[in-house]
């Protein structure tokens, strides 16, 4: 059985190299702007990080109720009390690893809690 090629106009079905699949496109133009306005002119200029964060399709780690906002400016909750961290300081941590190209790097979220006690 052949495949058939898809009509004029119709997304890719599968992610293929310079199309994005049909869930990614929604959130291209964000991602670009996500990338430029709150990374880019922050003062991160790495090429590799820039691409990454232009690459990667963050709305896949957050939970679809915030998948909408999974390109603003700010952490967002992927459940169990954890957060995504802010794009602009994933990208920022990420350039000051200095990284040549050929490191993998997994970030671990620790968390902090403060308590006090009053007499």
């Amino acid at each position: 059985m052949n495949k058939q090629e898809p009509s004029p106009g119709t997304p890719p079905q599968e992610s293929q190299p310079g199309h994005p699949s049909a869930e990614e496109l929604p959130f291209t133009e964000e991602r670009e702007r996500m990338v430029e306005e709150q990374i880019r002119q922050r003062g991160v200029a790495d090429p590799r990080v820039l691409e990454a964060m232009r690459t990667i399709p963050r709305h896949c780690f957050v939970p679809p109720e915030y998948r909408y906002l999974a390109y603003s400016d700010g952490p967002l909750p992927i459940g169990s009390g954890q957060t995504i961290s802010q794009p602009y300081i994933v990208a920022l941590m990420t350039e000051l690893l200095h990284l040549r190209g050929h490191e993998k790097v997994l970030e671990v979220g620790g968390r902090l809690r403060l308590s006090g006690s009053h007499p």
